[in-house]
């Protein structure tokens, strides 16, 4: 009875190896059917990819150059670099099928095609850049590269941010836009090499006048204006001049602007001015000895035309005794602003601003002949 259970195992497990002998040799082979792909441009963006097993099975799909991503059954190149003028980049994708319990692995077939940047990168070549490498502090900065059609532009700004256009522009320079700006052309799937440039903006001179005056008497003209740094231009009332020196006697305001351009091309302007005040003149010493007061003429050198009947007019004493007369007023830069003959104490001086003037009166048959002095007025 042990020998005949021994004999049933034994036949048993023959025959399930044998089984599985038959099994394994009824798998079938397959293959893949892989179609070649065509070069593309720069400007695809998604490749469709067509590859069948014989099985029927599904093929898939692998990048082996890391340079796109599969979705699907189609392709989509990533940003390919065009660096050192080269003009084609080569992707590189693999079709397989595994198999499975009817079907033995297939052979892998790998396909390779190229994205042409010829024409891309000849246009990169082609492009023109403008602009200029060094600023001054307030000055306009325009620089970047000429567009072309069909070509997008991204710069990397020295902060790391990016702006996609083809120019760099700021209204007003400062220190703080110093720095290397990088310069990269898109189309499509391809991207230029970088253009870097490095711009510098620098900060305008300080110009000082060194002995600076608000205003300054006639009688110390001719006077030396000093300004730092050395090596600028003058101009005094818009006139250029070489001797840096204001001997002009007429009074007034006289302006002064000063320009100096430093090494790097930077150049400020500095103005300013000072009032040259004049002369006052004095009446002259009495004359000695008695005079009759009837012809002795006084000038009132102040008026205050308020209507209080207390020096309304411009007064002067006795002067109805010397009907040849005249009378002329100055303001403080020299102008004449009036002038009357015969005067008779009847000027209110209401057109006049508040201020000291100067007076001349001439009387031709009086002891003196001028007397000048001055005026004040105050409303």
């Amino acid at each position: 009875m042990k020998r005949n259970i021994f004999y049933i195992s034994v036949v048993f497990i023959f025959f399930i190896f044998t089984q599985s002998l038959c099994l394994a040799q009824t798998r079938s082979d397959q293959f893949v059917t892989f179609d070649s792909i065509p070069d593309y441009s720069c400007l695809a963006s998604e490749i469709p990819l067509f590859a069948r097993a014989s099985s029927g099975l599904p093929v898939t799909f692998e990048v082996l150059t890391n340079n796109a991503t599969i979705v699907g059954d189609k392709l989509r190149p990533a940003a390919i670099s065009v660096e050192n003028n080269r003009i084609q980049a080569s992707i590189v994708v693999r079709a397989s099928q595994t198999g499975n319990a009817q079907f033995n692995e297939a052979t892998p077939i790998v396909r390779v095609f190229r994205i042409d940047a010829l024409g891309f990168n000849n246009a990169v070549r082609g492009l023109n850049s403008y602009g200029k490498n060094t600023y001054c502090v307030g000055e306009s900065i325009f620089f970047g590269v000429e567009s072309f059609t069909g070509l997008s532009a991204v710069w990397t700004l020295p902060d790391s941010s990016t702006v996609e256009r083809f120019s760099i522009s700021y209204p007003v320079a400062t220190s703080s836009l110093s720095g290397v700006y990088s310069f990269k052309v898109k189309q499509g799937v391809c991207e230029s090499f970088r253009f870097n440039t490095a711009v510098t903006v620098f900060e305008r001179p300080s110009v000082a006048w060194t002995n600076k005056i608000d205003s300054l008497e006639n009688d110390s003209i001719p006077f030396s204006l000093s300004f730092s740094p050395l090596g600028g231009s003058l101009k005094i009332n818009s006139v250029p001049t070489q001797t840096w020196v204001l001997n002009n006697t007429i009074s007034g305001t006289y302006r002064f602007e000063y320009s100096f351009t430093d090494a790097n091309g930077c150049s400020t302007v500095f103005n300013d001015s000072l009032f040259l005040k004049p002369k006052i003149f004095l009446p002259p010493p009495p004359i000695p000895g008695p005079i009759d007061s009837t012809y002795r003429v006084t000038v009132y050198q102040t008026v205050t035309p308020n209507n209080d009947g207390k020096n309304d007019v411009f007064f002067i004493e006795n002067i109805e005794n010397f009907t040849d007369n005249t009378l002329e007023l100055y303001d403080k830069w020299g102008n004449r602003i009036f002038l009357k003959k015969s005067y008779r104490n009847d000027w209110p001086v209401d057109e006049i601003p508040n201020g000291v003037y100067i007076y001349k009166l001439t009387i031709p048959n009086h002891d003196p002949k001028t007397l000048i002095g001055n005026l004040l007025i105050t409303k």
